[in-house]
């Protein structure tokens, strides 16, 4: 059950699971620690707020009003392609609202999985508000994955690019539940898959980092792999994605550990044999389970693969998760097709280059 569902004219702030699991540590904290409790209750009232004017706009998916909005899904993938800028005033006002009462939840849930950490009355709902967390961060995640497909419409075919669309306003108009969507589910299971594989690095051919984030995951990963295994492209996706190095990094120390015959690495070492300061925290390389490193991993991959496609230089040009996005509307694709051909008919042309 959604408490933030459907009907926009009933403004609340977390679902069913978040709102029982809120309740209890907001009893606990105002007992044992009045000051942190005082401090989440502004941070909730703020969350009520933000979660009210959400609701007051219109709906995005039939928005009309007289102010040019980008309602309709042809005009949105338009805007995206063809607009290098930044887009916030030719989107309603509701999508920037609905980003910043998502921001402010990731948080909430934050500050409250530190104070998990320090007060044992709440430690019980430390995983509750650890999931909590992450769905809230994903979904912001997953928004921008979306994005990167639709806002380079002309890599892919347009049914493709319009699948893509369609689901990033679905992720706009429900911010409150983004397994409305049809593959954001896929994407959220993944990263929260990752958050429990610490990188071994070893041989560096990353079977142990694979297998154990395989295990995590459904038949729709395994079908991707399949795919992605005669893929070079993605395969280095997979490599940055599992180790949390970028491809010049991975290059680099499979280099140096070929010239000092070196056949195993650690953790420890990496920073010698990439020439890094020894202090240098490498991202997804410890025992944390802060989502937001993720958030930062994507980031700082988005990045990169456009600085390399842009300057035609080896490497991945797209990341692990728009890969994993296209496959999946790609697969989406082709059962239409099928479905309306009656038959086992082809799907789309390649998404790949």
């Amino acid at each position: 059950m959604i408490l933030f569902g459907l009907n926009a004219s009933v403004p609340r702030v977390y679902t069913a699971p978040e709102s029982r699991v809120i309740e209890a540590c907001r009893t606990a904290l105002r007992r044992t620690d009045p000051e942190a409790f005082s401090l989440f209750s502004n941070m909730e009232a703020n969350l009520t707020s933000l979660s009210s004017a959400f609701a007051g706009y219109p709906s995005i998916l039939g928005a009309s009003d007289s102010s040019k909005t980008i309602s309709d899904i042809d005009m949105l993938v338009d805007a995206v392609v063809h607009d290098s800028g930044d887009l916030t005033v030719l989107l309603p006002t509701k999508v920037a609202v609905g980003r910043s009462f998502i921001t402010a939840k990731v948080h909430c849930f934050g500050y409250l999985r530190q104070i998990c950490e320090k007060n044992r009355r709440l430690a019980p709902y430390a995983s509750a508000v650890q999931q909590a967390w992450e769905s809230a961060l994903f979904s912001l995640l997953a928004e921008d994955v979306y994005h990167a497909v639709v806002s380079q419409g002309w890599l892919y075919s347009p049914t493709l690019v319009r699948r893509a669309a369609q689901e990033l306003l679905c992720l706009w108009e429900h911010r409150f539940d983004p397994t409305l969507t049809r593959y954001g589910t896929s994407l959220i299971d993944l990263w929260r898959a990752r958050t429990q594989v610490v990188p071994v690095f070893g041989t560096m051919f990353g079977t142990i980092e694979l297998m154990k984030l395989s295990s995590l995951l459904d038949d729709a990963w395994h079908s991707f792999l399949f795919v992605a295994a005669d893929n070079r492209e993605m395969l280095q996706s997979v490599e940055e994605f599992i180790f949390g190095l970028s491809h010049e990094e991975i290059e680099l120390l499979r280099e140096r550990m070929l010239e000092e015959d070196i056949s195993v690495v650690s953790r420890a070492e990496l920073p010698l044999l990439l020439d890094q300061a020894p202090e240098k925290e490498h991202a997804l390389g410890s025992e944390s389970r802060d989502p937001r490193s993720l958030y930062s991993s994507f980031l700082h991959r988005a990045k990169a693969c456009r600085r390399r496609s842009i300057s035609s230089v080896p490497g991945p040009h797209r990341t692990l998760e728009e890969f994993l996005l296209l496959e999946l509307l790609q697969t989406g694709s082709r059962a239409a097709v099928r479905t309306e051909a009656g038959v086992n008919g082809p799907g789309e042309p390649p998404y790949t280059r």
